[in-house]
């Protein structure tokens, strides 16, 4: 393709490029909205509970994506925040229940993708100002949470 043709291309089509690129934008503008409100909303949580602890979750993104959820924190709707790229929950001193959800998607042969999830709950004493990872195990089935070093 000649230049003369990718510049008549761009002259012909320039409002859907601009469509798409301005869909773009939004959806970083939105992202970024959201990100500033969750971090506000967990910055007001651990100002009027110094010791709460921090909880982990990670999400791997590849051929298998898998991500471990935190669907409550005592009963209650987990207090999310984010630390770079990576986000956590913030739980206090003492028995914590927390009821979890696993997901992952790989590639099918029937169907495009093939999705499994698994609910799960685990209890663990959390310590003041401690940070915890949580981890699933695919062959057991299991969730696990293990404190992380400082």
């Amino acid at each position: 393709m000649q230049l003369d043709q990718l510049l008549e291309m761009l002259r012909q089509n320039w409002k859907y490029i601009a469509f798409v690129m301005g869909v773009g934008v939004l959806i970083m503008i939105g992202g970024i909205i959201r990100k500033k409100s969750i971090q506000k909303h967990g910055a007001q949580f651990f100002e009027q509970n110094p010791d709460a602890a921090r909880i982990y979750f990670e999400n791997h993104v590849g051929m298998t994506n898998s991500a471990v959820q935190v669907v409550s924190v005592n009963g209650e709707g987990p207090i999310l925040d984010m630390e770079k790229s990576k986000q956590f929950v913030y739980a206090l001193p003492g028995l914590a229940t927390l009821s979890l959800r696993h997901t992952a998607q790989r590639p099918g042969i029937v169907y495009k993708t093939v999705t499994e999830t698994t609910d799960g709950t685990v209890q663990v004493q959390i310590e003041a100002r401690k940070r915890y990872q949580l981890g699933f195990n695919g062959k057991t089935g299991e969730f696990s949470i293990a404190e992380l070093p400082d």
